[in-house]
């Protein structure tokens, strides 16, 4: 008897420790969801309270706009969320270092200032939160 006691008991407490691990993943899951752009901090109201979109969009504009409207070489489409989803995730600082640096990845490139090499970092700054913000 003594046995079946904590054996039921072993089963009880097993239970709801599965019971609230899985509570725990599923409650996980939806906050790590619901931040994938907001992780770093990318939300439309932080882009327009820290950068300039206006003038991002004029950067976009003379700049930008043929590789990120078409595609070239691999440049994520300006609207496309799924496109942005991955590179947000490396928040603004990153995206923007790369963005004036230049970048080689597996699958693109970007060359540094969009090949513009008399703009700002500040412009360049802008023009990457004005895409940003169009994409999320």
């Amino acid at each position: 008897m003594a046995r079946l006691f904590m054996a039921l008991s072993l089963c009880v407490v097993m239970l709801s420790a599965c019971g609230k691990k899985a509570e725990e993943t599923h409650e996980a899951a939806k906050t790590e969801e619901a931040a994938k752009p907001a992780e770093a901090g990318i939300t439309k109201e932080a882009l327009a309270a820290n950068y300039n979109l206006e003038k991002g969009k004029e950067v976009y504009e003379a700049t930008c706009q043929m590789c990120h409207n078409t595609g070239i070489s691999n440049a994520p489409v300006v609207g496309t969320k799924d496109a942005w989803t991955e590179r947000t995730k490396q928040g603004m600082e990153t995206m923007i270092k790369k963005s004036i640096e230049g970048y080689q990845g597996e699958s693109g490139q970007m060359p540094a200032k969009g090949g513009n090499a008399e703009l700002t970092d500040e412009q360049v700054g802008n023009a990457v939160a004005y895409m940003v913000e169009a994409s999320i």
